[in-house]
């Protein structure tokens, strides 16, 4: 692909964009884990796809996550690992193949 045009820092966008993915806008973690893969070797097309998630930020600003308080605390772990359907068919030298994902969610109170 062509190459990134230089108009911002890349890996400061990115890493801007991971401490909100991981702190108030789970929104965007996969977006944004997918353009962090392209960190060291950006592309035209990876700098695009971070104005789009910063559009997307800029057009749901008054959205966000809301926890409701309680008496108690209550804390739920669900944790999942996958080989996604990948199992045998990996490409090493292919930085989006993966051998395997894993997910969790935490919940803090009820919803």
């Amino acid at each position: 692909g062509a190459a990134i045009s230089g108009d911002f820092s890349y890996s400061s966008m990115v890493g801007m964009l991971l401490y909100l993915a991981g702190h108030s806008r789970p929104d965007i973690t996969y977006a944004v884990n997918c353009a962090a893969r392209y960190m060291f070797c950006p592309k035209h097309s990876h700098e695009l796809a971070l104005k789009r998630i910063g559009r997307y930020l800029k057009a749901t600003r008054n959205h966000g996550l809301v926890l409701n308080p309680s008496k108690e605390l209550k804390i739920d772990d669900y944790p999942d690992a996958d080989f996604a359907g990948m199992y045998g068919y990996e490409v090493s030298s292919d930085p989006s193949c993966v051998k395997s994902r894993t997910g969790y969610t935490i919940t803090v109170a009820d919803f």
